[in-house]
């Protein structure tokens, strides 16, 4: 027979049996009181493992919460046998290194131990669910103060345990009176390459390098599956916490960004009024229909997006909220009913603004599709498995301005007569892809005439200003009229002034330049910066961008004044020099190592004593053999 002694809570009764490994003790204690773990006893072997490994560290047990913040034991250490300790260490390894039969084929889950992230539990109930769906079988519960192992997070904010089964979602959103659920523990530290909420549980990103691998396994030793190139759209459903996203609808890895590879992915956030899903499967048809993608076919899709984004704004339009019924209807004016014309079904108007737009870009989208030349390029679509989404927040949703980079600043979309074009802030038009002038916007009689006579924008267009009043110059210096669109002259750099016919001088100063009592006389040669007053604002512009770090628009405005520099009738070295180490500052910042080989070449060429052109050299040239060296593993 077998004598039980009860003995105060917390002091172990004789060779009871561990509630994790199982092996008798008379050393240990029970689970913390008000945890799930109340009452069950565990060996002070397993306590000072889970002590060992830090806070929370043992989330892989189904009693994790229970230990959370044991820092020593009073009542001794422990004292097993070797056999215990050796059976504990198996257990152990066993735990981390999951059998075959549960590992995915690229050992995902070897590879994400190395980047997972401890969690702390702040709800007092935390529902593990068995998908990352709320309406799926719930399988654990965790309490508050717990800890949790995260291996992976979706877009979303579902957290996908490690080392055990389930997700938990990190932050309700005030759905059932919850907010946030679990939070990343403060020893903790992370690279999340995706930021942010998105509604639809998908991200968009952009390739930013000449070329990214997709893997098996978020890890560069994982086997490479196929390629993206410079300027594709790729789409993440979620991320590991290391700088690897996991590609939405198709298996593979692919990694955002490194300390030694630079920016390889962009993130394209706030989108929520495109439908983000329809547009992975597209490119993802694109690409089964013609293997790797190609620049044309690339920039056919991002017009039809563009020309579908525009079309959902205006569609809009046709539509009014009515707040006391909380739905949409025809507006009273409207030209065309959108239900009745098939872009929306009657139960749409039920949808949040951003949720019709994405219904009304899916609508006009799928008609490019039908059109050449898409027709030809995406010849089937398939969707693919999409995730069971939360309730839409109001906040979750916001829409962005739809503003667009044009040749002469930014611009938006604009359509007439069933063609869209690229429309800057001064009414000209532009051709969307190759960005050439095609015309001027009258708004008042709504309608698009003829280019201006003798003006050509390709060189760049800079704004002056005279008495209050502003002009355009081109580049081959001749002044407009933003207003008439007609030519006032001819700028005279020597007289700082315009020539016009009959002549007429008339004093003009350059709108970047500082306000003086008189500019009459002033000659542009007694500015500091080159003679050329386009390259000189082209240089103003690029300081000013390189001051707010923004590096990219940076060193296209430093190429447009090297364009400038080199198309002038005297050139100056010493200033041509000058502006190549400024873009070369560029890419290094953008760890953009062929560029900055490529100018430190160029400087090398015009100076061979250049200390620091030498020096840009031989830093381009380690940092590419390196990546050349990752991308062969």
């Amino acid at each position: 027979f077998v004598v039980v002694v009860v003995l105060p809570t917390g002091i172990a009764r004789h060779c009871t049996p561990c509630g994790q490994c199982g092996q008798l003790s008379s050393s240990g204690a029970f689970g913390d009181p008000g945890s799930e773990f109340e009452g069950r006893w565990f060996c002070n072997l397993c306590w000072q493992s889970w002590a060992s490994h830090g806070v929370a560290a043992n989330v892989r047990y189904s009693g994790a919460s229970a230990f959370n913040g044991r820092q020593a034991f009073s009542w001794g250490q422990p004292s097993v046998n070797a056999c215990a300790r050796e059976r504990f260490q198996k257990r152990e390894t066993a735990a981390a290194s999951p059998s075959k039969a549960e590992q995915s084929p690229s050992g995902e889950d070897e590879v994400l131990l190395t980047s997972r992230q401890a969690f702390e539990i702040l709800a007092a109930k935390c529902p593990v669910f068995v998908e990352p769906d709320l309406s799926s079988r719930k399988i654990a519960t965790k309490s508050k103060g717990g800890y949790v192992w995260g291996g992976e997070l979706t877009v979303d904010g579902w957290l996908k345990l490690h080392g055990e089964r389930g997700w938990i979602l990190t932050d309700m959103r005030g759905n059932d009176g919850v907010k946030e659920v679990v939070r990343l523990h403060a020893n903790e530290t992370t690279q999340v390459a995706i930021g942010g909420y998105h509604s639809q549980g998908i991200c968009c990103l952009e390739v930013c390098c000449d070329q990214a691998h997709v893997r098996q396994a978020p890890s560069h030793e994982s086997a490479v599956m196929s390629a993206r190139y410079q300027g594709e759209l790729v789409f993440a459903r979620s991320q590991s916490f290391n700088g690897w996203v996991r590609l939405a609808g198709e298996h593979g890895w692919m990694l955002v960004g490194a300390e030694d590879l630079g920016q390889l992915l962009s993130p394209l956030c706030n989108m929520p009024h495109v439908d983000l899903w329809l547009l992975r499967d597209v490119w993802a048809a694109a690409r089964s229909a013609s293997g790797d993608m190609d620049n044309k076919t690339s920039s056919f899709l991002k017009d039809a997006e563009a020309k579908a984004r525009l079309s959902s704004v205006q569609k809009l339009g046709q539509l009014e909220y009515v707040e006391e019924n909380k739905c949409w209807r025809s507006s009273e004016n409207a030209d065309q009913n959108l239900v009745n014309d098939g872009n929306l079904a009657q139960d749409d108007l039920q949808l949040s603004q951003a949720g019709i737009l994405r219904k009304l870009f899916a609508s006009a989208f799928q008609d490019a599709l039908r059109e050449e030349p898409l027709r030809g390029l995406v010849p089937e679509i398939r969707p693919c498995d999409r995730p069971v989404l939360l309730p839409v927040q109001e906040a979750d949703e916001e829409l962005p301005e739809e503003t667009l980079q044009g040749p002469l600043g930014p611009a938006m979309l604009l359509e007439h007569g069933g063609t869209v074009y690229l429309a800057d802030a001064s009414g000209l038009l532009f051709e969307p892809v190759t960005q050439r002038l095609v015309g001027v916007w009258n708004p008042d009689a709504r309608v698009v005439e003829a280019p201006p006579i003798g003006l050509d924008p390709s060189g760049g267009m800079t704004m002056v200003e005279h008495d209050g009043g502003e002009y355009l110059m081109t580049a081959d210096l001749s002044v407009f009229n933003p207003k008439t669109w007609k030519r006032v002259g001819r700028f005279d750099p020597e007289t700082n002034s315009i020539m016009e016919t009959p002549p007429e001088e008339v004093s003009l100063r350059m709108a970047w330049d500082r306000p003086s009592p008189s500019s009459v006389g002033a000659s542009i040669s007694d500015l500091d910066g080159p003679s050329d007053p386009l390259e000189q604002v082209c240089l103003e512009r690029a300081e000013g961008y390189f001051a707010r770090k923004s590096y990219r628009v940076a060193a296209r405005e430093f190429t447009k004044a090297l364009e400038r520099c080199a198309g002038a009738s005297c050139v100056d070295l010493e200033e041509e020099v000058a502006i190549l180490h400024r873009r070369a500052a560029c890419f290094k910042q953008l760890r953009e190592y062929q560029k900055l080989l490529e100018d430190a070449e160029r400087l090398l060429k015009l100076n061979p004593s250049d200390s620091e052109a030498s020096g840009l050299q031989q830093l381009a040239s380690t940092e590419l053999a390196r990546r050349q060296a990752l991308q062969r593993r």
